[in-house]
């Protein structure tokens, strides 16, 4: 189980350290696919993006999917016919469907910000992530659009799937990873501690994590690396580790600590020494 949408993206950003850098591209799939995908772009240090996906739900029932729509130039449908077929949709409800989640995602795409120009993925590793995978729908979309774009190659990265999931979708990518596989997967919700839903303020937010967002934060974890050093502190110790952060015998950051120590003890108690001996010196005046 995951605390949070941020450790599942920590986790399965350990699991791609092997794709760090800027030819990768993160693709987070709203809205809860973007949180666990900005974590992912931040610890590979590579542009976050957003493919704007949507569930076809079953009429009565929109949280089963009988298929998606990704959005693009020319939108792409996947039909899950398995689900279509036991619950007898038929073509003019299929679309009308389709109608309504096509205009959701014309609504997000201006609200996630849609006159920005997409990251180009074209000969890049694009990494797609969702915050967990039941169906396979979504994804299954969001791959057949995104090969549109000419990636060198395709990954698929979720923290949780039920094993049926991801044997369908593995001939369709190059790699999936997914740490957490149950026996028998329930809501995806179920496998989080903290599950909220996600607002399109925070997808919005999350989707300006650009390269050079990524370069900053690089550089101001470098400066911050480098003000420990010159303090002769260890980078890698944390406020819950006090002994760890004790600067190294004979380092300047040691002296500084001395002289702050005299400063603070020293000086004080040489005082009040200084003040009796001048106190017993007047009794014998």
């Amino acid at each position: 189980m995951y605390a949070d949408r941020k450790m599942a993206g920590q986790r399965l950003a350990r699991l791609l350290d092997a794709y760090r850098g800027p030819e990768t591209v993160v693709y987070g799939l709203p809205r809860g696919g973007v949180p666990v995908a900005a974590e992912i772009a931040r610890a590979l240090g590579a542009p976050l993006d957003v493919l704007l996906v949507r569930k076809l739900g079953v009429p009565g029932q929109p949280e089963l999917a009988m298929g998606a729509v990704v959005d693009g130039i020319s939108p792409k449908v996947v039909r899950n016919q398995a689900v279509i077929a036991a619950y007898g949709v038929d073509e003019a409800a299929f679309d009308q469907v389709l109608a309504r989640e096509r205009g959701v995602l014309a609504e997000r795409r201006v609200r996630y910000g849609g006159t920005r120009v997409p990251i180009p993925v074209a000969g890049k590793t694009a990494i797609i992530v969702d915050d967990g995978i039941a169906t396979g729908a979504p994804m299954k979309a969001a791959i057949a659009g995104l090969r549109e774009g000419g990636p060198r190659r395709i990954i698929v990265a979720t923290p949780v799937a039920s094993q049926d999931t991801l044997d369908a979708l593995a001939p369709m990518v190059d790699a999936v990873i997914c740490p957490l596989v149950p026996k028998a997967l329930m809501a995806i919700g179920y496998h989080y501690g903290d599950f909220p839903q996600v607002s399109d303020e925070e997808v919005a937010a999350q989707k300006h994590i650009t390269v050079a967002e990524v370069v900053k934060e690089d550089d101001e974890v470098h400066a911050d690396f480098e003000d420990f050093v010159e303090e002769g502190l260890d980078p890698a110790a944390t406020d819950a580790d006090p002994v760890a952060a004790r600067p190294p015998p004979g380092s300047k950051g040691g002296s500084l600590l001395l002289v702050l120590a005299w400063a603070a003890v020293g000086v004080p108690l040489a005082w009040g020494v200084w003040t009796t001996l001048l106190k017993t010196a007047a009794l014998f005046h």
